[in-house]
């Protein structure tokens, strides 16, 4: 009797085994993922992200193969496009002209992505070279799960490829010191038929200096893959290709008319916060209605964008009513700014540069003189070390109320793009924005 059960119990032990040697390691999985990805000739891709409190939605086709790649960023009508004759930049399926506008910084992101997209994890494996040794696996039903789980130091590690990759882009001269890594997520869905990646799961909280400026990214993001080996026929974007020399005097004369107007429309929503003027000013076909909601969302992300900035900076040192109060404090201060539209002058047909004489608001002076007060402070006992930060909001929200310094008048360009349906867009706010109402 013992026989049999000794017998019985072998027989368990054997099965248990069999069946323990049929699931796979993460590291087999790991392996098996990247042999799929290897072999890749095509994929669609589709993104979900919000990033620093502005959402986007992105999608790509990707053909490996024949190296046509399509990316398409929905939330603002920017489309990449890239093939064997080269690549293109689009707005609102109009080509933006590389001669006046560098879109250099828009063909490295592209080409980031691509490679990206061939394989998440082989990215990450760029920035940590052991990052395969901190993975966890789930099986599921017909998909392994995996589950990032570095440590500080192994965070540390990969933030700092992230930085390295943003240094890149623009191949831009830049230091950068202070980075900070706050959180760090990876989960990766992987379909069991196939060994390739489903879903890819990440978020990323960080903070480093730049040349002076702190900056800070605050990321989460979806990436879902579907149609592997099945992309089809990548085709090119239609585009409005007719040169500013096509167009007549009046026409000419009307767009550059147009494009100060939408200009100054949305400078009046954004910088002074008033969006019944855009409503009012903005030229284009919209009604009345979808003008005067536009006014207002430019007139709140602007504001919203700065508040969002202002937190993520200093959020923790200083209460969230000093950074309400401070966001509103600049807005005073930028409702003391001039300008003057200096020309305007059409570059095609969908693009016309409007240049103005900005006097704007000093920041650099603010932030000497606040630095030289709080030093001051602190090296009398006036302040506490720990109540830096606070002080120093104190100080610039007293000024921005009371007393901004103003520059003379400085000379920036605004590129104003013209879409085919005769209304108008600024890509880059920041160019009247940065070096302009702040200096």
């Amino acid at each position: 009797m013992a026989k049999v059960k000794l017998a019985g119990l072998l027989f368990i032990g054997i099965m248990f085994l069999a069946a323990c040697s049929g699931e796979p390691t993460v590291e087999k999985v790991l392996e098996m993922l990247d042999e799929a990805h290897e072999d890749l000739q095509s994929v669609q891709v589709n993104m979900e992200e919000k990033e620093n409190g502005v959402e986007y939605v992105l999608s790509a086709q990707l053909d490996y193969e024949n190296e046509i790649y399509y990316i398409e960023v929905e939330s603002t009508d920017l489309v990449l496009y890239k093939d064997n004759d080269g690549f293109e930049t689009l707005v609102a399926n109009m080509v933006v002209d590389p001669e006046y506008f560098d879109v250099t910084v828009y063909e490295q992101l592209m080409d980031n992505l691509v490679n990206q997209h061939h394989n998440q994890l082989k990215r990450l494996q760029t920035f940590d070279k052991d990052v395969y040794e901190k993975f966890d696996l789930e099986l599921k039903d017909d998909e392994y799960l995996l589950t990032y789980t570095g440590d500080e130091a192994s965070q540390q590690i990969i933030v700092e490829g992230y930085v390295d990759e943003y240094k890149s882009y623009g191949n831009q001269d830049l230091t950068v010191s202070d980075i900070v890594t706050e959180g760090l997520s990876f989960k990766v869905i992987v379909d069991k038929e196939t060994n390739r990646i489903k879903e890819f799961d990440q978020q990323l909280k960080y903070s480093f200096t730049i040349d002076g400026t702190e900056m800070s990214f605050d990321s989460e993001a979806v990436f879902t893959y579907t149609n592997y080996q099945a992309v089809g026929e990548i085709e090119k974007p239609e585009v409005n290709s007719e040169p500013a020399i096509g167009l007549s005097e009046e026409e000419q004369e009307l767009y550059e008319t147009e494009a100060v107007q939408y200009l100054e429309a949305l400078i009046e929503a954004t910088v002074y916060q008033n969006e019944k003027t855009f409503a009012a000013n903005a030229p284009g076909p919209d009604s009345e209605e979808d003008k005067q909601s536009e006014g207002e969302f430019q007139k709140e992300s602007f504001k919203e964008f700065y508040r969002y900035n202002t937190e993520a900076n200093m959020g923790g040192l200083v209460s969230d009513e000093q950074i309400n109060e401070l966001t509103e404090a600049f807005m005073v201060a930028l409702s003391g700014t001039s300008y003057e539209v200096v020309n305007s002058r059409a570059l095609a047909d969908d693009h016309i540069e409007v240049a103005l004489a900005i006097e704007g608001i000093q920041d650099w002076e603010i932030m000497t003189m606040i630095t030289e007060k709080v030093l001051e402070e602190l090296e009398s006992g006036e302040i506490a070390e720990e109540d830096l930060a606070k002080r120093q909001v104190e100080l610039m929200i007293d000024i921005y109320e009371n007393d901004a310094p103003y520059s003379d008048p400085v000379e920036v360009n605004v590129n104003v793009m013209r879409t085919e349906d005769g209304s108008y867009l600024v890509l880059l706010q920041d160019e009247y924005l940065v070096g302009g109402f702040v200096q």
